[in-house]
């Protein structure tokens, strides 16, 4: 019966082995790292409330719109309410408002007039984007004064409901816009010295995003196309840029005061 020949290992095939087989180890001491992870992430997600995790799902889809429309060294303001996690896609994205070291500032801005000169600052020393998560949309209300001159002043380049709205800080609104916005100002003036209450504004479809452009408004829209599913004068206005007759006798029968149709 012949013996089995021992296996000899040099020093060399040695060392090769052992780094070998560290290696396969490694690779799976990371993989179950992953695993844990995950598990724990899927874990926490299970935990949350419906609201949290709405937050959490907006706040990814944030990240993503941000990434596709802010440059990544461009300076962009948010606001977050102190959540950092709403600044992950870009290091030189920051709170709005902030410290002068970069910390979230603690609270919200007191009234309409500190927010637009805290804004104004920061424009001032260089930001170039600021973002409005969908989940603080109110600001747009709390805040009109700064709204309107991010809209009068400022190019909307992103607004996707669910997730949010970026202004470019650097371009100035599409051409018309301004002049849109204050001419309806001085109409709605004269709406509510007569009437003595805020105008009902139906956006029907208009191109510019009338919510942000009118913060102070109540502005709704219609959901799909075709007939408007209204009684006669339900709303005040109603803002288009149709040319459809047929879409132009809606507007009409719908509308109390007026119809401004807007040129594409």
């Amino acid at each position: 019966m012949k013996r089995k020949q021992k296996t000899k290992f040099t020093t060399a095939s040695l060392t090769k082995e052992v780094a070998r087989r560290a290696a396969v180890l490694a690779r799976e001491s990371a993989r179950l790292e992953s695993l844990r992870t995950q598990l724990a992430e899927q874990t926490a997600h299970e935990a949350l409330t419906p609201e949290q995790r709405a937050y959490q799902e907006m706040a990814g889809r944030l990240q993503k719109l941000c990434a596709r429309h802010i440059p990544r060294r461009a300076v962009a303001l948010l606001v977050t309410r102190g959540d950092d996690r709403l600044l992950k896609f870009s290091a030189q994205a920051g709170h709005f408002p902030r410290t002068a070291d970069g910390a979230y500032a603690g609270n919200d801005p007191v009234a309409d007039l500190p927010a637009l000169i805290q804004f104004a600052a920061e424009r001032a020393a260089g930001a170039e984007f600021f973002v409005l998560p969908q989940t603080f949309h109110w600001w747009a209300d709390h805040y009109p004064a700064l709204f309107r001159h991010l809209n009068e002043h400022c190019r909307v380049i992103a607004d996707v409901a669910d997730t949010g709205k970026i202004w470019s800080l650097t371009q100035q609104p599409k051409v018309g816009t301004k002049n849109i916005v204050a001419q309806f100002a001085d109409i709605a003036a004269e709406f509510r010295a007569a009437a003595e209450r805020e105008p009902v504004v139906l956006d029907w479809f208009s191109g510019p995003h009338w919510e942000g452009l009118l913060p102070e408004y109540a502005v709704f829209k219609p959901h799909g196309h075709g007939a408007l599913p209204y009684l006669n004068g339900t709303a005040d206005f109603v803002i288009t840029s149709s040319n459809d007759a047929v879409a132009r006798g809606e507007a009409h029968r719908v509308a109390s005061a007026a119809v401004l149709r807007l040129d594409n």
